[in-house]
This record gives C-alpha cells, structure tokens and sequence, in this order.
C-alpha cells in the first residue's frame, strides 16, 4: 500500500505499508426461492471489520531520513472498517445436481454471489514534533465511506428443516482512495501551503462461517 503527500510545490513523497489481519463477525438477513435444483436470492449483510496500519514518511522536505540528525518523523496512519455492509445476489445449485450425492445430496448447496459492499475508510497524517519537521506537534486527517463490489462463494448444509451451517469466502472490493488536507506550522519543513495525504486500499478478503435460521422450511432440507 502506498500513501502520498503532496503540496502545490512537492512532488510527493510515498510511504509503503500493509494493513493488518482483522477479526470479522456479523450477521445476514436474505430471502430465497427454488427452482427445482437451483436456488436464488438475495442477502444482506452488516458485520465489524478493523483493518489498521502505519507507516513512517521516509523523507523530510525531499530528503532521505532515518539518521540521528535527521531523523523521521512524519508518520501516515489508515483504517478501513469498524463496519462494513453488503447486499448481494446469490444463486446455488445443490450437491445432487452436480452427482455429488456422497457430500450431502439435496441438504447441501454450494453458491456464488455478487453485488456491493461499503465500508469507512480514514487516512491521517501526524507528527509528534520536533527540531527536524517542526517544534510543534500536527495532524490532520481525512475519511469516507468507500463504496465496492462484493464477490464470493460457499457451501451450505441443512442439518433439519429450519438450520443450516456454512462456510464461505468473500472478497471486498473496496478500491479507492482516501484524501486528507491541513496546513503545517509556518515551522514546519515545506510548510506555507495545504497539505495532503492520500491513501488507496485494496480488495479485503474474508474467510467467514456461519449459521442460519430459516422462517421457513427449506424445501431441500425435507427431500
């Protein structure tokens, strides 16, 4: 991932980090209809995702930092999450159709799905201040709600006529990018106009199990 800040005179300085692995959790709420082997529907989802990193600018004022004298401290900061949402399309065919009887016949669905995910994402930039940069702490930061394509699939297996498990991936495509702008300290290296950071994020994948109750029965469960 890299991150860019950049003034009306800078020609922008990059920082490269990741973000880190997260927990997510949630719950779904959908409706399906069958035809014959085949189902559809569509499904709703709404969970908590924390996706977080940072990293150190390497350079101050155009140049290279890291020793004693000159030291780096402007640091960029992102975090993608705290809650994220789909609504998606899903279509399945049962595991009977496709001779896999062995796996569970009719109880067991295997499914694709698409459609949009969104989530919220903020970048920040901050210095904790000094000789180098500036005797005077800032920060600014910058964030929006991120719009992408939802895509995945999975297995589902109706152990009665109202409870199914199943075990699925996901992929959010949440490419885009995030701009924050303030004004550094008239102390600051480079200061004397605005200031921006911006940050892009990649697809977030997901590895999700799960199980769910049925207000009806599943017509395939009772085959």
């Amino acid at each position: 991932m890299q991150f860019r800040r950049w003034s009306g005179t800078d020609a922008g300085c990059f920082a490269t980090y990741g973000l880190k692995p997260s927990f997510i959790g949630g719950g779904t709420a959908g409706y399906n209809w069958e035809f014959g082997k085949l189902v559809t529907g569509i499904e709703g989802e709404y969970g908590y995702l924390h996706l977080k990193g940072n990293g150190q600018l390497p350079f101050i004022g155009g140049t290279p930092c890291g020793s004693a004298a000159n030291p780096c401290d402007v640091f960029f900061s992102t975090q993608a999450g705290n809650w994220f949402a789909t609504i998606t399309g899903r279509l399945g065919v049962t595991a009977d159709t496709l001779n896999l009887q062995w796996l569970g016949g009719a109880h067991t669905l295997f499914y694709g799905k698409l459609g949009a995910a969104v989530s919220r994402v903020a970048v920040s930039e901050f210095s904790p201040g000094s000789a180098v940069t500036t005797a005077v702490p800032f920060s600014f930061s910058g964030a929006k709600n991120v719009w992408g394509l939802a895509a995945g699939g999975g297995v589902e297996w109706a152990f009665n006529q109202s409870w199914s498990l199943k075990a699925e991936y996901e992929y959010l495509g949440l490419r885009k990018t995030v701009a924050a702008c303030g004004s550094l300290p008239p102390s600051a290296a480079g200061a004397g106009g605005p200031w921006c950071t911006q940050g892009g994020i990649g697809g977030v994948q997901s590895l999700k199990a799960g199980i769910n109750y049925r207000f009806n029965s599943w017509p395939m469960a009772a085959q």
